[in-house]
């Protein structure tokens, strides 16, 4: 079994950071290392086994306020999106993760534009 860790390869990777395109670069066979974004269509042909309820890892249980945009996380979320996702009954990042696109999209101040970001911060607190 190997494992990778997407932050010394994002390290090497000049001018890189995880996004859905990079996800699509790779998937499609291109050399050049990509982000995997669970937004991307091509997300769903994956195969990721089953980690069993004693692995399931915390970041999906943690409340989405932790990605606000800061100093330290210049990619998050701004506090406006946040409380949109709260309002609209998001309280952790699973349930972001788990939202289809077109739930999100029906938030109201939140179109594609605002959709990707939000997929794009969920994959970099999942995966970073």
């Amino acid at each position: 079994m190997f494992s990778v860790n997407l932050c010394n390869l994002l390290e090497v990777t000049s001018g890189k950071r995880l996004t859905s395109d990079l996800a699509t670069q790779w998937i499609d066979d291109v050399d050049d290392p990509y982000e995997l974004h669970v937004s991307n269509p091509e997300y769903a042909k994956i195969k990721v086994p089953d980690p069993g309820p004693e692995q399931e890892l915390s970041i999906l249980s943690k409340p989405i306020k932790i990605l606000a945009q800061s100093n330290a996380y210049p990619y998050g979320l701004t506090n406006d999106k946040i409380e949109r996702l709260e309002e609209a009954g998001y309280e952790t990042i699973m349930d972001i993760a788990e939202a289809t696109d077109e739930t999100i999209l029906s938030i109201y101040m939140i179109g594609p534009r605002s959709l990707s970001r939000i997929r794009d911060v969920i994959y970099q607190a999942i995966w970073m």
